[in-house]
């Protein structure tokens, strides 16, 4: 394992110099790949699937006749948010891709903890302990903006990772594997899936804007009471739609209230290409890792995890947004639903 100290200068290089040798390659080519790389909108083809944020396009193309990815120009790195978990569940056959090969580990420990079940040839980076999972995330896409410019057209994805299981009830359904299709088409993925409230309200990976920018979390959050502090959670800002409008996130700015809905990753393990990694200026995730770090558990976090979506996603269509609105029946915000505000959802009918 190599290890990196704590100065974003050393990372930066370290990984400049991997980028060292590219041969220039034509852009934007016309294959299959290509145009669904580089389409502009998120997969709209089939309603169900869109209303779950998956999609319906055959990407059969990309793996032989035994299921292996025969596809040579997407290359699959891994970042791991690491405080005190072991690794080994991350890259045992049951979770780790089977059609893809993950080329490049990154891993960031923040607690001052042994990182235990890291591939040997993984990149082990140490980072105060500040911001969780998305500072780290932050800090990773800051730090290594260039190897993901617009001049290099090498498809790379990324995937995003937390040291523990602790949501994993919730990807049962989803595999890496077709999160990481589902990057291909739609720019970013989630792995983890909507999930019921009873038989009968089936919520959507898509929020209202307006909704979702009235979350906040005000009484604290703890997951580990032997770990988790709550003395500096609550932030000054009075919702995450403060907050975004203080960071002044292009993608996410006033200006862009257009953008009548939001994609929002719960959980914080998702997949992103690079082409819309560049979609947003370096000075964007510069932003938010300066912002997560004013401590560990803060409630600027949980306000994080909920941009991801709408800053990493393709967008939606008009015709793609005209569709969500009028399926569901109702804009979640409340009681149990407090935690997702601005979620749209159906009732399903008796």
């Amino acid at each position: 394992m190599k290890v990196i100290g704590k100065n974003k200068n050393e990372l930066i290089n370290t990984v400049q110099s991997k980028e060292d040798g590219y041969k220039e390659k034509e852009m934007h080519k016309n294959t299959k790949l290509d145009q669904l790389w580089y389409s502009p909108h998120v997969d709209d083809t089939n309603t169900t699937a869109l209303w779950f944020g998956e999609i319906s396009k055959d990407l059969s193309f990309l793996s032989d006749k035994n299921n292996n990815s025969n596809n040579k120009d997407i290359k699959i790195n891994m970042v791991i948010s690491h405080c005190d978990k072991p690794l080994n569940w991350i890259f045992e056959k049951d979770f780790s891709p089977t059609r893809y090969k993950i080329d490049e580990v990154f891993v960031y420990t923040k607690c001052g903890n042994e990182v235990i079940g890291a591939p040997p040839d993984a990149t082990i980076v140490e980072l105060e302990n500040v911001g969780r999972c998305d500072h780290t995330y932050a800090h990773h896409l800051s730090s290594t903006y260039e190897s993901f410019s617009k001049q290099n057209s090498e498809k790379i994805i990324v995937l995003f990772m937390k040291d523990n299981p602790q949501r994993s009830e919730w990807w049962a359904k989803r595999t890496l594997d077709y999160t990481i299709d589902i990057a291909i088409a739609n720019g970013f993925a989630c792995i983890e899936q909507e999930y019921l409230f009873g038989d009968k309200i089936i919520p959507s990976y898509y929020h209202l804007n307006q909704k979702w920018r009235e979350f906040a979390m005000k009484d604290g959050y703890v997951r580990e009471k032997d770990r988790d502090k709550t003395d500096l959670f609550v932030s000054s800002y009075t919702n995450l739609g403060q907050w975004v409008d203080s960071l002044a996130l292009n993608r996410l700015s006033p200006a862009e209230q257009k953008m009548r809905l939001i994609p929002v990753c719960y959980g914080g393990v998702f997949a992103v290409t690079s082409h819309q990694i560049v979609s947003n200026e370096r000075e964007d995730y510069e932003k938010i890792e300066r912002s997560l770090s004013r401590g560990d558990n803060i409630e600027e976090g949980h306000f994080c995890e909920r941009v991801w979506g709408g800053l990493l996603s393709k967008p939606l269509s008009q015709e793609a947004t005209n569709i969500l609105i009028e399926k569901k029946t109702r804009v979640m915000c409340r009681a149990r639903w407090k935690n997702r505000c601005g979620e749209l959802a159906f009732e399903k009918k008796s």
